[in-house]
């Protein structure tokens, strides 16, 4: 169980989700970003430190999040093999209550 959960609300305007922190960040910048998704070293520069589990978070939480591994080139301009890139595509309430139930009961 997590010590810290924040509330983010999604583009529906009336739903709202607690994550752990790390998730909140990832799920804002999702949502800010649209379909074109982030990769690993967008994320970290949002703030997320471990993508990776702050994407697996948000699956937990019923979120579609497609995983594709290809090359970036980052800031220094260097190649970056193997690298993951996220693209939010919908959020499964019933994967949600199933989890919290889970958590709670």
């Amino acid at each position: 169980m997590f010590s810290r959960r924040t509330e983010t609300f999604l583009p529906t305007g009336y739903a709202s989700v607690w994550t752990p922190p790390q998730a909140a960040i990832a799920l804002k910048g999702f949502m800010n970003i649209g379909p074109i998704g982030l990769n690993k070293l967008e994320l970290q520069k949002l703030g997320c430190r471990r993508p990776a589990n702050a994407v697996y978070e948000l699956r937990k939480l019923g979120a579609s999040i497609v995983t594709e591994v290809g090359s970036v080139v980052d800031s220094q301009g260097r190649p970056r093999p193997r690298m993951a890139h996220y693209r939010l595509k919908s959020w499964d309430w019933t994967l949600k209550s199933k989890y919290v139930e889970e958590l709670y009961i």
